[in-house]
């Protein structure tokens, strides 16, 4: 019986040894935004008939401009419509008027799908690398 319990205090010291070297010496690194003299803007017009280009490839610290050239406001936010929870600083939070732009500056590398918040049948996706 002794030797059971020791055996089971060592392997609770071997796991818990392990679980402590994994949470201390994995590390994620954080993706750092490229300074802004060598970021570079993206454009993203929005008509009547949707967003084009609608799928983008940007780099991360890059922003996209949101020209609105159709006749309806319009409301660029990340999905999922209507919570915009996949990237939640990615969102206008108000509509934007017709010949009136919304930009914003990627500083996550992901792929964020959004979408027109007042229409969202219109989408797309931007790619940040």
């Amino acid at each position: 019986m002794r030797k059971i319990i020791i055996g089971i205090i060592i392997a609770v010291i071997i796991v818990g040894g392990l679980i402590f070297a994994q949470k201390n010496f994995t590390r994620v690194r954080e993706p750092v935004p490229r300074p802004e003299s060598q970021a570079t803007e993206r454009i993203i017009v929005k008509t009547d008939s949707g967003f084009n280009p609608a799928n983008i490839t940007v780099k991360l610290g890059d922003k996209a401009i949101f020209k609105n050239e159709g006749t309806k406001d319009i409301w660029p936010a990340s999905n999922l419509h209507p919570t915009h929870t996949i990237y939640l600083e990615f969102d206008a939070l108000k509509p934007i008027p017709p010949q009136e732009n919304y930009s914003f500056t990627f500083e996550r590398a992901g792929k964020w799908p959004y979408h027109d918040h007042l229409d969202p049948t219109f989408g797309g996706v931007i790619t940040v690398e």
